[in-house]
């Protein structure tokens, strides 16, 4: 596990505990200390977080392109590509001066 992972591990498990208390404290004691916003904001930058560290591929999964089945147009093979190069540099002699 690199640096990296496990500080997005230790930045979760803070926001967990914390949010958890938070939550403790309004259900059962009554404190009311806008604990929505709080975990809605922090709960967005852990998301953020990690999206950093692990990259977009958890978030989503994409499926490998269909080959399609309509006829590809007259594409020039390797042979004919190299015969389209110019015959003659593209710059003159007295531009390299």
């Amino acid at each position: 596990m690199t640096h990296k992972q496990q500080e997005f591990y230790r930045h979760l498990r803070f926001y967990l505990c914390f949010i958890g208390s938070m939550l403790f404290l309004q259900l059962f004691l009554g404190f009311d200390m806008g604990f929505y916003s709080v975990a809605f904001w922090w709960g967005f930058g852990v998301a953020i977080h990690y999206v950093r560290v692990f990259g977009d591929a958890g978030l989503t999964e994409w499926s490998e392109p269909q080959e399609s089945h309509y006829e590809k147009p007259n594409e020039p093979e390797a042979e004919e590509i190299v015969e389209l190069r110019l015959k003659q540099p593209a710059w003159r002699d007295r531009d390299l001066v």
